[in-house]
């Protein structure tokens, strides 16, 4: 009789660690555009941005004087945040005007600020 190999859950529940449960399935698909749409997200530059267009939509002229950036820095900003999903724009005219793509990024930046004012033990940060 060949001797029992430890699983790989096996030899985690041995060491302390907490086995996954049997519903979390492989990486798909909308977890990769998950990863994408937080990857767009964590850089402070794109926030300033994000911020910037949160309440309203504004030009790109509007947008760099308002966080002190090139246009064309917020530009290339806007066109990744764009091909995210995170941002979009309306053509009026000669201008193009830029907002966020819906209420949904509003509220996870939004909570995202919120949480990022708390400590670990839930108490406001100084």
């Amino acid at each position: 009789m060949a001797p029992k190999m430890a699983t790989r859950n096996s030899s985690r529940r041995r060491a302390g660690l907490h086995t996954l449960p049997a519903q979390v399935a492989p990486v798909s698909a909308e977890m990769a555009r998950m990863a994408e749409f937080f990857k767009a997200l964590s850089d402070a530059t794109r926030l300033s941005v994000i911020t910037a267009i949160l309440d309203r939509e504004l030009c790109v002229q509007e947008i760099s004087e308002l966080i002190g950036m090139s246009q064309s820095a917020v530009s290339h900003q806007l066109r990744l945040l764009r091909n995210a999903g995170l941002a979009k724009r309306r053509r009026q005219g000669r201008n193009i005007y830029y907002s966020l793509d819906d209420r949904h990024v509003e509220s996870l930046i939004k909570a995202a600020f919120e949480h990022s004012t708390h400590t670990p033990g839930g108490r406001l940060r100084e």
